[in-house]
């Protein structure tokens, strides 16, 4: 149940609630108004979330970059690169948040022979760039006031370079400071590449 990221500890309150010795597995509803109430009506499935998500936030159709996984020796004889795919969306603004798809490490060379890997998730970066000024949102989980700031996001896989040379830890840096020069405002996360 994907809804809260401190659903175990409202899951363990809402167990605590039970009275000793208690044989069912129903949740015991909390007192109303309470923020514990808010996720007791989640769980139960009283309450239903939905959001709206703006077209232009959409990533559209798929495409394919090829690049070399860190994880994986190239051999110099017949480098095969690794086909991965992206939002259409997001090939779209390479230029305008990280510089160019070689900064990525994308090899956009014709003629490299690529294939998709199962099992294998690239290395990602994120980059949010944030627009006008934060607002208080009410919380549709806990019912609670936050803040939030518009703006987007966009996710570029990236991988090492054609003689597999270079480590992730040198790519990270490098897209970091691109990014951020980019747009110093920019939030900006990685996950590392995965291969099981």
């Amino acid at each position: 149940m994907g809804l809260y990221r401190g659903r175990k500890s409202l899951q363990r309150a809402l167990l605590l609630l039970q009275t000793t010795g208690a044989t069912t597995t129903d949740l015991p509803e909390p007192p109303n108004g309470t923020k514990l109430h808010e996720y007791w009506e989640l769980a139960t499935g009283k309450k239903k979330l939905t959001y709206t998500r703006s077209a232009s936030s959409k990533p559209g159709k798929k495409v394919g970059a090829k690049i070399h996984p860190f994880s994986i020796d190239v051999p110099a004889t017949n480098p095969v690169a690794t086909l991965v795919k992206y939002s259409n969306r997001a090939q779209g603004v390479i230029s305008t948040h990280i510089g160019a798809a070689s900064d990525l490490n994308h090899i956009t060379a014709d003629g490299t022979d690529s294939i998709t890997r199962r099992g294998f998730k690239a290395a990602t970066i994120t980059v949010f760039n944030p627009t006008g000024t934060e607002t208080a949102t009410t919380s549709k989980v806990l019912g609670g006031s936050y803040k939030k700031r518009e703006g987007a996001s966009y996710t570029f896989p990236f991988g090492s370079n054609a003689t597999n040379t270079i480590a992730y830890a040198e790519v990270r840096a490098d897209l970091l400071s691109k990014a951020l020069a980019k747009n110093g405002d920019a939030s900006v996360t990685f996950n590392p590449e995965v291969l099981k």
